[in-house]
């Protein structure tokens, strides 16, 4: 079969998911608003990702997010912050100079060549301890369970690099670090790294190790944090 041929796949969730989901979220958020010394704000920014295992390397598929998240102070220099966001993560192939056209097995051009793609939309629900290491900067870590409600993939025909047949985890568990800088009381500039604790699809039960077992999301954030409330 051409190598060259292009499957698109779309795979959309059950919008009960969604509005599962969502009111799950809802209800979390607004129990934690209306507790006492707590603080809330707006999230905004980009994601640049990739997929573990799946053939290719680089930060190369660009992915928007938007929430909202509330925090609590446990000590002086020691904050817990719960976060609802909307992310898109997944996979791109970077199109190279070489690779204009599609071609047939005679190596003819057939038409626009089309880079392999993968789309994974998330809401997704960080829980994170933030460390104050300065009057301005401040370190952060821990899980976040995301719930897929969109996924969609562009892929060769019978090369290999991943099942299109077999859709993503409609769950993902994963772990951040991140690290912040506040430009005002109000406003923070937060780089976050965040990879999969299990593989989000293509698991292979017979792999030799952990890392290998499957598809993981690697994800790089660059998001911007306004606080309803100053510090």
């Amino acid at each position: 079969m051409n190598t060259g041929d292009r499957k698109r796949i779309f795979v959309p969730l059950k919008i009960e998911y969604m509005k599962k989901y969502f009111v799950f979220s809802l209800f979390i958020f607004t129990s934690t608003l209306f507790g006492q010394n707590f603080k809330a704000g707006l999230i905004g920014g980009i994601a640049a990702s990739q997929i573990t295992n799946d053939g290719y390397k680089g930060y190369n598929k660009m992915g928007f997010i938007f929430g909202v998240f509330v925090n609590r102070v446990i000590t002086e220099n020691v904050k817990w912050q719960l976060e609802i966001r909307y992310i898109g993560k997944g996979a791109a192939e970077k199109l190279s100079s070489n690779d204009p056209f599609r071609t047939n097995s005679l190596g003819n051009p057939i038409g626009t060549y089309v880079p392999y793609k993968i789309n994974l939309n998330y809401i997704e629900i960080p829980v994170l301890l933030d460390i104050k290491v300065s009057a301005k900067t401040d370190f952060e870590l821990g899980p976040a369970i995301g719930f897929l409600v969109r996924q969609t993939m562009i892929d060769f025909y019978g090369n290999g690099k991943i099942t299109p047949n077999e859709p993503f985890n409609k769950t993902e568990f994963s772990g951040l670090i991140g690290f912040g800088y506040h430009i005002t009381p109000k406003l923070k500039i937060n780089f976050k790294f965040q990879y999969s604790l299990y593989p989000v699809g293509g698991i292979v039960s017979n792999s030799p190790t952990y890392l290998t077992k499957g598809f993981f999301n690697n994800t790089l954030a660059l998001a911007v944090y306004y606080n309803f409330v100053e510090k």
